[in-house]
């Protein structure tokens, strides 16, 4: 016990305490809890909020309530919350290193987020609403997950890196869970976890969700304040060892869009998930694409998906849609033979200068180069132009003249 923080321990004791007064529907009962709960010994109150086991240190109460300078007893674990600040060159402007005790540790982390003002214009409003850049709530559950769910045999910390527009949240692990998408579907938590007892002490203190339902709710949260969705990135960049990434956006990244997108009552959270995904460009699994372009959400082909011209219409997107799809191959051949038409002939440039800001935004540089050879190779194979010129120096006419 001597290597536990006595301010850490009497934190979790009120921490307990609101744990289990919450439990208790009768509020009657509520003063008789606080008052048996605040005269526990220091032994019974760390065994009741499973933090020990028979009175005996467990390695999640020295994780959770542990002096720093006791975190030697968890080697290889290294047992540190990294704070990083992040310039618009990625460029590392501050940083902190936060040990144990986990429990107040992360209130310090916490603190070092600036969490900005954005202006945010409400739906219908003329005037904008000032709305903190990230959510308390969400920024405490993920770095929380990270405790909870971090392998610790792997010796790696927890890193939390700032950039102006964005936090990322990462530690070492595998992602236990088929997948972030079966959390949202599923109301059940996992059958099990990597660190069950730490799972244990920390829903009793209070510093995460009981039910397993965090995830889900760090969705729901964004989705309510109209900022786009939370990114799991599973194993990036591991570097042999797993990995679980989280990306919290501070920025909106259509503002109109998102807030249609997340006002849609009748779209469940996955398919907000996945919209997300296209509206950042994000790839999407086959069978998953499969299910939005079978529910009218998106047109186009792997990986260059976009949204369809139903949400387009909800989110006020249609000249941005006609952009990213673009029009049908007979509205891009008819504009070369009214080119040819009105001046007889044209170079492969003047081509690519009549077309090029016309294609679909979706595809790049590359693609919109082949794209307007297959089309100048089709009205040649429909005998509509021909080429007077060689390949390398195109000299294009209408087969007529």
């Amino acid at each position: 016990l001597e290597d536990l923080d006595p301010d850490a321990v009497e934190f979790a004791r009120a921490r307990f305490i609101d744990y289990r007064v919450r439990s208790e529907p009768d509020v009657g009962q509520h003063a008789r809890i606080r008052s048996e709960a605040g005269n526990w010994d220091v032994p019974t109150l760390l065994n009741k909020a499973h933090v020990t086991k028979q009175g005996r240190i467990t390695r999640a109460a020295l994780l959770l309530l542990g002096r720093d300078e006791a975190a030697h007893f968890l080697a290889p674990a290294d047992a540190k919350i990294s704070w990083i600040l992040r310039g618009e060159a990625n460029e590392t402007m501050s940083s902190q290193h936060f040990g144990l005790p986990f429990i107040r540790s992360t209130e310090d982390v916490f603190r070092r987020v600036r969490n900005l003002q954005l202006e945010h214009m409400p739906d219908g409003s003329l005037f904008p609403t000032p709305v903190a850049q990230y959510d308390a709530w969400v920024i405490r559950e993920a770095l929380h997950n990270c405790i909870a769910h971090q392998d610790y045999a792997l010796g790696g910390k927890i890193n939390v890196v700032e950039h102006p527009d964005r936090l990322v949240f990462t530690n070492l692990g595998s992602f236990l869970p088929p997948s972030v998408e079966w959390m949202l579907e599923h109301q059940s938590p996992p059958e099990h976890y990597r660190n069950q007892w730490l799972i244990d002490a920390m829903v009793r203190l209070r510093m995460i969700d009981q039910i397993g339902s965090g995830i889900r709710r760090m969705f729901q949260m964004q989705r309510e304040r109209f900022f786009p969705l939370p990114d799991f990135v599973i194993d990036a960049d591991s570097m042999a060892k797993p990995r679980v990434e989280v990306v919290i956006s501070g920025k909106i990244l259509d503002e109109r869009y998102t807030q249609a997108l997340m006002r849609k009552s009748d779209l469940d959270l996955r398919q907000v998930l996945l919209l997300d995904r296209v509206q950042k460009g994000q790839a999407l699994d086959p069978k998953d694409s499969k299910a939005l372009k079978a529910a009218g959400l998106i047109e186009g082909r792997a990986p260059k998906y976009l949204i369809s011209s139903k949400v387009a219409d909800w989110t006020a997107q249609k000249a941005k849609y006609i952009r990213n799809r673009g029009f049908d191959d007979g509205f891009y051949k008819q504009l070369v033979v009214e080119y040819l038409q009105k001046y007889d002939k044209a170079s492969r440039k003047e081509l690519d200068d009549l077309l090029l800001p016309k294609l679909p935004e979706v595809l790049d540089a590359g693609q919109k180069v082949h794209k307007i050879k297959n089309l100048l190779q089709a009205l040649r194979r429909e005998r509509v132009i021909e080429n007077k010129g060689t390949r390398g120096e195109p000299d294009w006419r209408l087969l007529s003249s």
